[in-house]
């Protein structure tokens, strides 16, 4: 999840999920959400048009023993995804994981559960 504003999940269209899911040796099947907060008529809401504006394109390959992905995200000054240097961004990372024998799953977050760290881009 990324906050491009750095300034609440609630805020702006500026928010993106980004779900990606390893396929092969080097192809990642990715699915992105833009989280809507700009209408005060409606509550935040995944905004289905909004992602299908933006495109990313995402890869990931194994380097001994550690899988690195990449992920290239265009800036779009409209949505508030500006990447440049110096700028402060939100960002929360989590993984997909079974945690009992039915299968079932959650997400399980690198630092505490829904708390993005701040970023600063260089």
């Amino acid at each position: 999840m990324i906050d491009g504003n750095n300034d609440s999940w609630f805020l702006g269209r500026d928010n993106v999920l980004i779900n990606c899911t390893p396929k092969n040796d080097s192809t990642v099947e990715s699915k992105l959400q833009i989280f809507n907060a700009t209408d005060p008529q409606q509550w935040p809401f995944m905004d289905t048009t909004l992602a299908k504006m933006y495109s990313i394109k995402a890869s990931y390959r194994k380097e001994n023993d550690k899988y690195l992905c990449d992920l290239q995200l265009p800036s779009n000054l409209w949505l508030g995804l500006e990447w440049r240097t110096g700028k402060k961004i939100g960002l929360l990372i989590g993984f997909l994981c079974p945690f009992d024998t039915d299968g079932n799953k959650r997400y399980v977050d690198i630092f505490e559960p829904n708390r993005f760290f701040d970023v600063t881009l260089k």
